[in-house]
Parts: structure tokens; C-alpha cells; sequence
């Protein structure tokens, strides 16, 4: 498993057509099971999680580099886990 933590460059214009892409990126990768957990953060300006599953790194890495704003537009900070403990119980978070 990894946690990608998603921070785009503050320097980077943003559009709605980028922005469309960028969220069609990672709901592609969501529908493959690929990505299973995605957000905003709610504390760092312009900047996201996401814990995903790959079967390695390198699978991971092209993944990421399908996003629109990579690789000058943002950075990928990729840390990657063993999940020993996973609740049934996740839900996501409404506003």
C-alpha cells in the first residue's frame, strides 16, 4: 500500500479543464480499485491524499505520472506502508 500525499506548485495556473482532468486521473484509477481512498486536504492549501495498492513501486510510478500536473505542476510524496489493521467500518467524510 502507499500514501501519496499530492501537493500542487502554488506558482501553477489552474483551470477548470485542468482540474477536470486531474479528478477524471485519479476517479480512473479509483474505478480500477487502484486508488481507495482519495480527498482534499483540509489543512495544506492545494494539496490531496491518497492511499492506493500496486503491485509495486514502478506500477505506481506510471500511474502517477498520468496525472495532468505531473511532473512540473506538483510533487508526489510517496511513502509506501504494510497494512496490518484495515476497518470495515471506513466511510467518507460529507461536509
Amino acid at each position: 500500500m502507499y500514501l501519496i500525499n499530492v501537493k500542487i506548485d502554488p506558482q501553477t495556473k489552474i483551470n477548470d479543464e485542468k482540474m477536470n482532468a486531474h479528478r477524471q486521473w485519479f476517479k480512473s484509477f479509483y474505478d480500477q480499485q487502484k486508488f481507495l481512498i482519495v480527498g482534499p486536504s483540509k489543512s495544506i492549501p492545494m494539496s490531496g491524499i491518497i492511499i492506493a495498492q500496486a503491485k509495486d513501486r514502478d506500477e505506481l510510478d506510471k500511474m502517477i505520472s498520468q496525472d495532468v500536473f505531473y511532473p512540473q505542476e506538483a510533487s508526489y510524496e510517496v511513502n509506501e506502508f504494510k497494512a496490518n489493521l484495515v476497518s470495515s467500518d471506513i466511510k467518507p467524510d460529507r461536509d
